[in-house]
């Protein structure tokens, strides 16, 4: 390849002849001599960039002068984008107070230009093919020549070194032959040794068998004395569960003579019909000057409530319902109360007097304590831990919201399910909605297994059914404190007194003459408060007796 002819040097320019650098960025550092929370600053800063995975450092910008900074957890901090050491000192200043103003202890330190770029117009082309060209060839001629040398030399040391190598390799192969020898010497030596200890070990082995196989023997015999041993506690465990069973059985009998005689006498339940007649038609039948379409209309009226602006059809006339401690404590056997939230809503909307004859709001109130009770004494006395804490006085409220209510009243089903699990209560007969009717079941003298004691199954169906309550049937829970109720413990004898005398004796339950029902209107509360009084003192005495029989005084 022809060199290239080189290039005449050329004269610098002079200042005179226009040609000035101008500066393009200048790249400075600062030492902020503290450390930095990197992510707290990029979310309280402004124009802040904070990637870790990409760079770690966080990336700052101003507009005055428009320059971007890389800060770092150390306190370094490097700044670029100013054209003059004035600009590139004030930003810095700037990043310097935004450092100070998110809390860190920063200062300045260290201000050094590390890099300045410029740019100028020389006004003529610059060749740069010309000159490096010839250079470039004689670099290679000499870099060829010394590789010549190089492999000269390396052949004249390979000749050199030959016999040397040959002669070292001689003196390895003899010394690796003396070490063969001497290491198969130190073999046979220690082979002898192992053969001695061998022996040895071989000898005391044959005595430690003989003596191992002594002392199976008398092992065995000990294995047979075990045996009888445990032949004989096996009888005997056989026997103490038998007795066991007898006791558990007795047990059982006993606590179900208490439970029929506690269900017999002061909580009896039944089942009761609801078929009465309207007091509408007994008044017709007695007022003869009444029409056929005046007593309809007043059957109607009888039979209808007006509830949030609407008119309710709420007759119970021919449903079945189940009383508890007497036939006017009573609870639909369907589950079905809203009766008691029809009740509750129309105290809320209206401001008149209270109507309790046309809604039997406070009978599923006091039913549902007197069930509490019962269920109670039950797990009492069947040694049974109920699920949920729940006592009476959740019912006694003179206004329960209906969210409070639902809640109280799936907490005492829950705990009558688990009563009749526990008890082998056939889950075909359960609803999880039927309180005194599950109770029937439960304490019903067909129910054999009443009174045992031991394991039991749940069934999942029923209990996720009790712990699933529809939002429709449940209400919100936006009135006072009904989303704060919790399932703190009550001591069950302190609850005796706050059942509720049921205000619902001034309509008859049997159809009688006009004046008969007058006089038992006038009569009947004062004998219900009194039986209420009577049951409830009854129950306070059963209550302190079951504490002295089992002596938790």
């Amino acid at each position: 390849m022809t060199p290239m002819t080189p290039m005449t040097p050329m004269t610098p320019v002079s200042e005179s002849s226009g040609i000035v650098p101008q500066l393009q960025n200048i790249v400075i550092t600062v030492n902020l001599a503290c450390s930095l929370d990197l992510k707290s600053i990029a979310l309280q800063a402004r124009n802040a960039e904070y990637n870790p995975k990409r760079f770690a450092a966080v990336i700052m910008r101003i507009r005055e002068p428009r320059t971007t900074a890389l800060i770092f957890s150390s306190g370094k901090m490097v700044c670029t984008g100013a054209k003059s050491e004035e600009q590139s000192r004030l930003a810095a200043r700037k990043y310097a107070r935004v450092v100070q103003k998110l809390g860190f202890p920063a200062k300045f330190l260290d201000f050094k230009i590390q890099n300045m770029v410029g740019s100028c117009d020389v006004c003529f082309p610059i060749r740069l093919e010309g000159s490096p060209l010839t250079w470039y060839s004689d670099k290679l001629e000499r870099l060829k020549l010394l590789k010549d040398e190089k492999e000269e030399l390396q052949q004249r040391v390979m000749k050199a070194m030959d016999k040397k190598v040959q002669a070292d390799q001689m003196k390895w192969k003899i010394m690796s032959c003396k070490m063969r020898i001497e290491q198969l010497k130190e073999a046979i030596c220690f082979g002898n040794e192992e053969v001695k200890s061998g022996k040895d070990l071989l000898l005391r082995a044959q005595d430690d068998s003989q003596r191992l196989y002594r002392r199976a023997n008398r092992h065995q015999e000990k294995k047979d004395k075990i045996d009888r041993h445990n032949r004989r506690l096996g009888e005997l465990l056989e026997k103490r569960g038998k007795d066991l069973q007898v006791r558990l059985e007795q047990l059982a009998e006993i606590r179900r003579g208490h439970i029929l005689e506690l269900t017999a006498h002061i909580f009896p339940t039944q089942e009761e019909k609801q078929g009465t007649r309207d007091p509408a038609d007994v008044v017709a039948e007695c007022d003869l000057a009444l029409t056929s379409s005046t007593v309809s209309e007043l059957a109607e009226a009888r039979r209808t409530t007006y509830l949030s602006g609407r008119w309710i059809w709420d007759d119970q006339n021919g449903e079945t319902s189940i009383s508890i401690t007497g036939p006017w404590i009573i609870l639909p056997s369907n589950g079905d109360y809203t009766s008691y939230y029809s009740w509750v809503e129309e105290k809320r909307t209206s401001q008149g007097p209270e109507t309790d004859h046309v809604n039997p709001a406070h009978t599923i109130s006091a039913a549902l304590c007197y069930a509490t009770q019962l269920v109670n004494i039950l797990s009492h006395i069947l040694d049974v831990n109920l699920p949920k804490k729940l006592c009476n006085s959740e019912f006694c409220g003179e206004n329960l919201s209906r969210y409070r209510f639902t809640r109280a009243v799936n907490k005492l089903n829950t705990n009558i399910l688990h009563l009749c699990f526990s008890q082998h209560v056939e889950t075909e007969l359960l609803h999880p909605h039927h309180t005194l009717r599950n109770i029937m079941f439960l304490v019903s003298p067909e129910n054999k297994n009443l009174g045992r004691t031991g394991p039991f199954e749940i069934s999942a169906d029923l209990e996720e059914s009790m712990e699933f309550v529809e939002p429709g049937a449940a209400g919100q829970a936006e009135e006072s404190g009904d989303e704060a109720v919790t399932d703190e413990e009550t001591d069950l004898g302190t609850d005796w007194e706050t059942v509720p005398s049921p205000r619902f004796c001034d309509i008859p339950s049997q159809p009688m003459e006009l004046s008969q029902s007058t006089a038992m209107q006038a009569s009947q509360p004062i004998g219900s408060s009194t039986a209420g009084g009577m049951i409830s003192s009854a129950a306070a005495s059963v209550t302190s007796w079951f504490r002295a029989y089992t002596g938790q005084r």
